[in-house]
């Protein structure tokens, strides 16, 4: 696995399991490509996401259980999340 500084990522690391830093930044007859490796970064992003949201789920299943066995109605629930889910878009 190689990672590299990438100033277009925020001053952050970036995984590029193709290609190494220098060719990204080759500047040959051709300029600089900054779309070598896409498909691989998107496709490993999506199944961060995937895995992500699974594990969200699964958390969030446990606390609606939690609210159940505490005496929460489904109403009260339904409120909690909806009320949270707006103050979260503000």
């Amino acid at each position: 696995m190689q990672t590299s500084f990438c100033p277009a990522a925020g001053n952050g690391i970036i995984y590029q399991p193709e290609y190494d830093s220098e060719s990204l930044y080759d500047t040959g007859a051709g300029g600089t490509d900054p779309v070598k490796g896409k498909g691989n970064f998107v496709a490993e992003t999506r199944q961060i996401q995937e895995k992500s949201k699974e594990d969200f789920r699964k958390e969030f299943l446990e606390l609606v259980r939690r609210g159940i066995n505490t005496g929460m109605t489904e109403e009260e629930l339904m409120t909690l999340v909806q009320k949270g889910y707006e103050e979260e878009q503000r």
